[in-house]
């Protein structure tokens, strides 16, 4: 799980290099990089993966940014990256989180997407859970009810962090 969760990250890190964005500015910071490359390959802070099975062989890879907001929307406090990569019979789901400086992101536990039939198919693996996960899970289709556009879709609605306080969070 150590190789495959450093193979997906790279490959987010990748995916996120050719994206393009307003100022042309990457989502993983130069030192997340950087580190990475220079020092045994270390998660960026606040990054999940998970793995899932396919139906039918697949290549390739989407990414997706989303606003992590709080009082019902109308203040953001952070953004995140959701990168997934489908290789062969498999496919990868990595999302990492990034809080603006003047918030105190200990606080604040782990952004969750919307219950959908991911939740079913997918098993995470970074940070490791202590549970027993059959391999493999239910697959994805290529259309229909399971749909592997379902996961793709996953983390595109903005992620609101309500049960939170703006005063509890922000420096």
């Amino acid at each position: 799980m150590k190789v495959i969760t450093e193979w997906a990250v790279l490959k987010s890190m990748i995916m996120d290099s050719t994206k393009p964005r307003l100022g042309n500015e990457n989502f993983y910071t130069r030192e997340e990089r950087v580190a990475f490359f220079e020092k045994h390959h270390p998660i960026p802070a606040r990054t999940r993966v998970w793995i899932g099975a396919l139906d039918g062989f697949h290549i390739g890879g989407h990414g997706t940014d989303f606003t992590i907001a709080i009082d019902g929307g109308k203040t953001r406090i952070g953004t995140g990256c959701a990168n997934t990569i489908y290789q062969g019979y498999f496919v990868t789901q990595v999302v990492t989180e990034h809080f603006f400086p003047n918030v105190s992101a200990d606080q604040i536990p782990p952004i969750q997407p919307p219950p959908g039939i991911s939740d079913e198919r997918l098993i995470q693996i970074y940070p490791p859970v202590l549970k027993k996960a059959d391999w493999p899970p239910a697959p994805f289709t290529n259309g229909g009810p399971n749909g592997i556009g379902y996961l793709l879709h996953r983390w595109r609605q903005g992620k609101k962090v309500s049960m939170i306080t703006k005063d509890s969070i922000v420096k």
